[in-house]
């Protein structure tokens, strides 16, 4: 009787002890699957943050260029440039080359900044077309409030941009 309780005893402890080494293997698994998935939603988040500040800084690289182009956007300047016909000719090429930048970026990376920034970058557009299209015959009014438009427009754009590169 002894033996056998003794044979019971050692089975039974033998399948706690199995039981218990099985659940701790399990629970140490879950562990490291959990910090698994933890460090791989990390690399993804930093992936989409580093995604967004390479759009945000290629989104700057375009408003650098308008930034370039608003004094030939601002056609007071035209009277002051009798002198020289191609001022002009100039000032165009300067807008259209803006307008062609701020629309690539808004069809290539400005759609990965989020539906605000989409609706500010097509504010911008606009505001930048009005200000390239004000001609002498808009009056002085119409072309300062043109070009305050687009001022405004891109003062707050860059704001923006800068803040979403500046982001952790």
């Amino acid at each position: 009787m002894e033996t056998w309780s003794g044979l019971l005893g050692a089975a039974v402890g033998g399948l706690i002890a199995g039981l218990v080494a099985w659940l701790q293997t399990r629970a140490s698994i879950r562990h490291q699957f959990d910090l698994f998935r933890q460090g791989l939603e990390a690399d993804r988040q930093g992936g989409r943050t580093a995604f967004r500040r390479a759009a945000a800084s290629d989104a700057l690289r375009a408003l650098a260029i308008l930034d370039a182009a608003m004094p030939h956007m601002d056609h007071r300047l035209s009277r002051l440039r009798q002198d020289s016909p191609g001022y002009v000719i100039k000032r165009r090429e300067q807008a259209e080359l803006a307008l062609g930048e701020l629309r690539r970026a808004e069809l290539s990376t400005v759609p990965s900044l989020g539906a605000d920034v989409q609706q500010q970058w097509h504010a911008l557009i606009v505001a930048a077309d009005t200000a390239s299209r004000a001609g002498n015959s808009m009056g002085d009014e119409a072309c300062s409030a043109a070009a305050a438009a687009l001022q405004e427009e891109a003062s707050s754009m860059h704001a923006d941009l800068v803040a979403l590169t500046d982001a952790q």
